[in-house]
């Protein structure tokens, strides 16, 4: 067999890139508890046995808490604001505006979601909304136009590992809560584009309780076998 030529490689490139390279999947942690976050925890044996079946894919990791996240200050706010009035922002509004666009650029780079979401106070870490507020602006790529709410990011899988140490099961004291927080974050991503069909969620519930051990082997197991079927 022939080795392959430079201009082979390009239209091989141009045909199918995926299926070369692999895909590029971002992974974002909101939780500060490192390894002895429960969601980190069982998505990180997610991404262990999806790279197995892998290989080529990668991983961009981006923890909110160890980011630098853009201010959603009035310069920011001002560029907005002239974005959607079609009025050129000032040099200070560009650059803050600059700096929402660039951490949008790399979300939408990504081909595949895994998003880790512990239960904060019945919500979401205010680390992980903020981040959420920044990238689901108008005049970037989600949105059809400046005025536009009708999401664009499209056909990408995304998988929500939910934590929380009370037991939030159906009967529970906290189960209408902890809902809230699950639909909080699915309709967030319906809205910048995301499908019903191409959100999975794996739900380890009870971290505290006598039966954590078990909750978390059963959390474990699910993501194993969600991670062999993921994005097919």
């Amino acid at each position: 067999m022939r080795p392959l030529k430079f201009t082979s490689l390009v239209v091989l490139t141009m045909i199918a890139p995926k299926a070369v390279f692999g895909e590029k999947i971002l992974f974002i942690e909101s939780s500060p508890r490192n390894e002895q976050s429960q969601s980190s925890k069982i998505a990180n044996k997610f991404v262990k046995a999806y790279l197995k079946d892998h290989p080529k894919d990668t991983v961009d990791i981006l923890n909110v808490w160890n980011e630098e996240l853009p201010e959603l200050n009035e310069d920011t706010l001002a560029a907005k604001d002239a974005i959607m009035n079609q009025v050129q922002p000032s040099a200070k509004q560009k650059e803050a505006w600059g700096k929402v666009a660039e951490t949008f650029k790399r979300f939408a780079s990504a081909d595949k979601y895994i998003i880790s979401v512990p239960v904060w106070d019945f919500g979401v870490p205010y680390k992980l909304k903020q981040y959420m507020d920044i990238i689901t602006q108008p005049g970037l790529t989600p949105l059809e136009s400046a005025s536009s709410t009708k999401g664009q990011l499209t056909d990408k899988p995304v998988v929500l590992f939910h934590s929380s140490g009370d037991d939030y099961s159906v009967g529970s004291r906290a189960e209408d809560l902890n809902n809230r927080k699950k639909t909080f974050v699915r309709n967030w991503l319906k809205f910048i584009g995301f499908k019903d069909k191409d959100i999975s969620e794996v739900s380890m519930k009870g971290a505290l309780s006598p039966k954590a051990k078990e909750n978390e082997q059963k959390a474990l197991t699910e993501a194993e076998q969600l991670a062999a079927t993921w994005g097919k």
